[in-house]
């Protein structure tokens, strides 16, 4: 009995996908003031109508992107206001300030989703049909939730890159002490620009010390107190160059170019916008 219930436990949990995980988002309180916008492709943005809100009303202002029937909040970087004149800056991996933004705004009863160069007009529904598909979908917290954390390549241009599982609603509290978020979830991608490949790990070390991380076909090393990097290959140690995850053209190199996450949904409006 005990094996089947064991059996059937692992079943449960191997079949649940990443978006299963993702939690739920609390909406009953903003319910009365969502407003929905679409592009007539059907996709969706939700967001707080600022004219319904009561003066003196503290809410959340959040920005939802999905299907109709499914939403994952989008979070954005700052927002600004002018009477009914609004935008929000979302904070999209791929696009990358100063070198390009994602933005939605709303200026003078308009709205449209601006990605990098692409500009998209959104619709809004009625205030009718906006609460009946409110009332009818499911609503999540952030989908995408890794984020760099090492990026290295040998002399023949071969990369090595790291991300690693993050908490969506810790990490804008240590944007500035990233060192103090805890490691988890680590993946490792290999491969010549544009074509690298996620690798399976089999063994995974991280502490102050440093992080080993062990596939089949070798082992990447770093060691914090030299600032080392290494990939261990078939008994050969080679010494790799180390690349800033946090400037801005390291960030459009591994998102836009490299490809650790071609064909990826982040479940924001620039995956069709």
């Amino acid at each position: 009995m005990r094996v089947l219930v064991f059996a059937l436990s692992m079943l449960l949990l191997t079949s649940l996908t990443w978006a299963d995980t993702v939690p739920r988002y609390d909406i009953s309180k903003l319910k009365p003031y969502l407003r929905v916008e679409h592009d007539g492709k059907n996709h969706y943005l939700v967001r707080v109508d600022r004219s319904r809100v009561p003066r003196g009303l503290r809410l959340p202002r959040p920005l939802f992107y999905g299907n109709g029937k499914v939403f994952y909040e989008v979070p954005y970087r700052g927002s600004s206001a002018n009477k009914s004149d609004f935008s929000y800056t979302t904070n999209d991996p791929r696009s990358i300030p100063p070198l390009a933004f994602a933005t939605y705004r709303r200026k003078k009863g308009i709205s449209e989703m601006a990605c990098d160069d692409r500009k998209t007009g959104l619709t809004p529904l009625s205030e009718v049909e906006s609460q009946e598909m409110v009332a009818k979908a499911q609503f999540h917290r952030v989908y995408w939730r890794r984020a760099a954390y090492l990026l290295a390549r040998n002399d023949e241009g071969r990369y090595f890159f790291v991300d690693r599982l993050y908490d969506s609603q810790m990490e804008p509290r240590y944007w500035r002490r990233r060192h103090l978020i805890p490691k988890r979830g680590f993946r490792l991608y290999v491969g010549l620009r544009g074509r690298m490949k996620r690798v399976k790990l089999t063994n995974i070390v991280a502490d102050p010390a440093g992080e080993v991380l062990t596939s089949k076909i070798g082992r990447f090393k770093r060691v914090a107190a030299k600032k080392r990097i290494t990939w261990i290959e078939k008994g050969k140690i080679t010494e790799l160059t180390s690349l800033k995850v946090d400037t801005a053209a390291t960030r459009m190199l591994i998102y836009q170019h490299l490809g650790p996450y071609r064909g990826a949904r982040f479940r924001r409006p620039c995956d069709d916008m």
